[in-house]
């Protein structure tokens, strides 16, 4: 298991589609809160990716740049935030036209 919490950087970045997201949890954060979610610049919710009890181990997920309403997002900048017990991490997404 990784050593460290890690939120790697979105794959592409900028994203027309999709964008591929991984993220790192270490041993001892099992069984811990987990949220992965989506924000705008203003600080909106925009999208929940994961959520649920942190496993250890390295993860990932496809977001498809959809809202949790079934929405396109738009083009913009918005903030991938993982929050696992009291840690946070955030990295920027560029999506475009």
């Amino acid at each position: 298991p990784p050593v460290s919490m890690e939120l790697a950087a979105p794959v592409p970045n900028p994203a027309q589609n999709d964008t591929h997201i991984s993220w790192a949890v270490p041993a001892e954060r099992a069984g811990e809160a987990l949220d992965l979610s989506v924000y705008d610049l203003t600080g909106r919710h925009i999208a929940t990716l994961v959520s649920g009890k942190a496993e250890p181990g390295h993860f990932s997920v496809t977001w498809d740049l959809r809202s949790d309403g079934g929405g396109h997002a738009g083009s913009g900048i918005y903030f991938l935030r993982i929050r696992i017990g009291p840690i946070t991490r955030s990295r920027k997404l560029v999506v475009m036209p």
